[in-house]
C-alpha cells in the first residue's frame, strides 16, 4: 500500500525485538506495517543487525511479516560503517557477516588477505568468533589499522531470551588490542546521517526496543520516539533516555501515530 497515497512523513522501524524475533514475527506486525503505509508514511527499516546483505534483510521482512519490503528501504549498521570507512581506507579486515562485505563492496574497499595488510578492522556480529579471529584483529590495531564497529549493542533479543551481541565482540578485541572503536551505527552520526539523507517532508518516527539505541537517536535529532516491549526492554517505566510514547507492540503503532 506504501505509495499509493501521498507521503506525509517517514517511520524507521527496527528490526530484531520490533518486527520480529529470529525467525518468527512479533504478532502484528505484518498487518501494523501495512497500515502505517496505508496512512501516508514512508517506512524505513534501521537495524544494527550487520550480519545479512540488505536484499536478505528484505527477504526475511516479506517472508515472515507478509509485508512487502523493499531492499531500498533496508538501512543496516554495515551500510553506516561502509560509509563512514569509504576513502579513509583501502583494505579491511572483518569480524562479521556479509553484510559488512556488501558496504565495503559497496564503498570500493578490499578485503584484507591477512591482518598485516589491513588498514581498518571492521567489526560487527559474528556468529563464527573464535579466538583466532579475535587475534588477527588485535594485531592488526596494534600494527595501527583503524578500529570500526558496526554499533556496540551488548545483546540482541531472540525468542530464547537475550544473545550476545556485536558489542561483546567489539569488547574482547578493545580488551586485547588497547584500541578504542569508532561506532557507526544506531545510536551514531553516521547512522543519522544515513537516515536523514532518507526522509521526506512530515513527522519523523522512530520506532524500537532499545532505548541507549534507538530511543537515543532519536532525541539526538529531535525525532518522535515509541519504545516497543516487544525486545530487550520489557518494563518502559525506568529508562535512560525517555521514549514519547511506550506501546506493548509494534500492533499498537499505527493508532498511535493517527492519534498525535
Amino acid at each position: 500500500m506504501e505509495g499509493s497515497v501521498a507521503v506525509t512523513g517517514t517511520v524507521v522501524f527496527d528490526l530484531d525485538g520490533v518486527v520480529y524475533l529470529g525467525g518468527d514475527a512479533v504478532a502484528g506486525a505484518g498487518e501494523a506495517l501495512a497500515a502505517v503505509a496505508a496512512q501516508g508514511f514512508q517506512i524505513l527499516f534501521c537495524t544494527n543487525n550487520s550480519s545479512r546483505r540488505r536484499a536478505a534483510t528484505a527477504d526475511k521482512i516479506r517472508r515472515i511479516s507478509g509485508f512487502p519490503a523493499r531492499t531500498e528501504q533496508v538501512i543496516s549498521s554495515a551500510t553506516a560503517a561502509g560509509n563512514l570507512i569509504a576513502g579513509r581506507a583501502e583494505q579491511a579486515l572483518v569480524v562479521g557477516g556479509d553484510g559488512i562485505v556488501e558496504a565495503l563492496d559497496d564503498n570500493s574497499i578490499q578485503l584484507a588477505p591477512n591482518w598485516r595488510s589491513a588498514d581498518v578492522v571492521v567489526v560487527g556480529v559474528d556468529f563464527d568468533f573464535t579466538y583466532a579471529k579475535m587475534a588477527d584483529a588485535m594485531a592488526a590495531v596494534r600494527n595501527g589499522a583503524w578500529l570500526v564497529a558496526t554499533n556496540r549493542d551488548a545483546t540482541y533479543p531472540t525468542p530464547q531470551g537475550l544473545a550476545p551481541g556485536a558489542g561483546s565482540m567489539v569488547a574482547a578485541i578493545e580488551m586485547a588490542s588497547g584500541g578504542v572503536a569508532e561506532a557507526a551505527g544506531k545510536p551514531e552520526a553516521p547512522m543519522r546521517a544515513l537516515i536523514t539523507s532518507r526522509l521526506v517532508d512530515g513527522p519523523v518516527w522512530v520506532v524500537g526496543d532499545r532505548p541507549d539505541t534507538d530511543v537515543a537517536m532519536a532525541v539526538a535529532e529531535g525525532w518522535g520516539s515509541i519504545l516497543a516491549l516487544t525486545g530487550v526492554t520489557g518494563d518502559g517505566r525506568d529508562v535512560h533516555p525517555r521514549p514519547d510514547h511506550v506501546v506493548e507492540s509494534i500492533a499498537d503503532v499505527p493508532a498511535l501515530i493517527a492519534s498525535v
